[in-house]
């Protein structure tokens, strides 16, 4: 195997094999995110495909990856079978050491594609062009070269909580949960000069997070005109997921509860008034008109493919230096939204 797999267990290496292969395959892939219901951790998905089959679907994939002696290949099969019901995933993989025909027979019978030991070796050639390739367990080490990055915001958490979000659905509530962190990072990027780079991968690779959620939110809006897409686009940045009947409604039985005690109504008209304010200054415009041209919406999942390279490549690469202006254009309008100077963080970001 390549150079940057030799700490990695049988496992790990077959993950990041799989990983490159996918992403050769033209999907956006991303490694090990963890599951959990409230505070019960279920399991690892092992990779999360996801792809752009056209303007109005979407496909969404779990591989579940064994490279072990006794890998248990049936078993997985019905395991991961109803994970996908569970994630509402669209298909399910998964990848075996085991080459019995049974295996594959029964995975047609599932409905699950199974890559077998017979690919998995043919595969094994792939190790040598991924080198220049960060692994996760690489990525993740790099933030812990920041030694207060446990104390100063979180940042191993941020990464793998923003991961988790992406088998929960990609709605409103993940991309601007996205969003939020993507804002963290760019003001790391400028307040911590000595780790900027570290900042900047996880920049990006929140960016790519975001394009992502929008590109599966934009399936909903494809034959809507430019208009229309705007006031869709507007209503998730601002409200979420619930949207604004549905946030307001969560607001007014707040503000109803609230008034029910002594001397609540007064503290209901403040909390009315902030939350108004909140609202308006959120500037979603920005964010809604740049997404909903058509341009761009059509270039989101490439978009969010590259913005994956430049935060996992082992050399890093500043977005400056790429030839795909979209990227600095995305940048620049998250940038906008933020209320960051393009200028200052350019100057501080190289």
């Amino acid at each position: 195997m390549a150079s940057n797999t030799k700490k990695l267990n049988k496992g790990a290496q077959a993950e990041e094999l799989l990983r490159f292969y996918f992403l050769k395959a033209g999907y956006y892939v991303i490694r090990s995110i963890p599951y959990s219901y409230e505070n019960f951790d279920i399991t690892d998905i092992d990779l999360f495909l996801y792809g752009r089959v056209s303007a109005l679907s979407r496909e969404k994939t779990i591989v579940d990856i064994k490279n072990k002696k006794t890998p248990q290949a049936l078993e997985r099969i019905f395991w991961v079978k109803g994970l996908q019901a569970a994630l509402k995933m669209d298909r399910a993989v998964v990848a075996t050491t085991d080459t019995r025909p049974a295996v594959v027979n029964y995975g047609k019978e599932q409905g699950v594609i199974i890559v077998d030991g017979h690919l998995l070796k043919r595969l094994e050639k792939l190790s040598l062009e991924y080198k220049y390739r960060l692994t996760d367990n690489e990525f993740l080490d790099l933030i812990d070269e920041y030694p207060f990055q446990k104390i100063d915001g979180g940042w191993k958490n941020r990464i793998i909580n923003s991961k988790r979000m992406l088998i929960l659905g990609m709605n409103f509530d993940h991309i601007n949960f996205w969003i939020d962190n993507g804002y963290f990072f760019a003001s790391q990027v400028i307040d911590n000069p000595d780790y900027k780079q570290h900042a900047l991968r996880c920049l990006y690779l929140m960016c790519s997070f975001v394009l992502i959620g929008i590109d599966f939110q934009m399936k909903e809006v494809s034959s809507m005109d430019y208009s229309e897409r705007i006031d869709f686009m507007n209503e998730g940045f601002t409200y979420g997921a619930k949207g604004r009947n549905g946030t307001n409604n969560a607001v007014r039985n707040i503000l109803t509860l609230l008034k029910s005690v002594p001397q609540g109504g007064g503290l209901a008209n403040q909390l009315q008034l902030s939350l108004d304010k909140g609202f308006e200054q959120l500037n979603s415009n920005i964010l809604s008109e740049y997404f909903s041209k058509t341009e761009i919406s059509k270039s989101l999942f490439d978009l969010a493919r590259e913005f994956e390279v430049l935060a996992m490549n082992k050399e890093f690469i500043h977005h400056s230096s790429q030839p795909n202006l979209a990227l600095k254009s995305v940048l620049f309008c998250l940038l906008d939204y933020w209320k960051i100077q393009r200028s200052l963080f350019e100057e501080l970001s190289v």
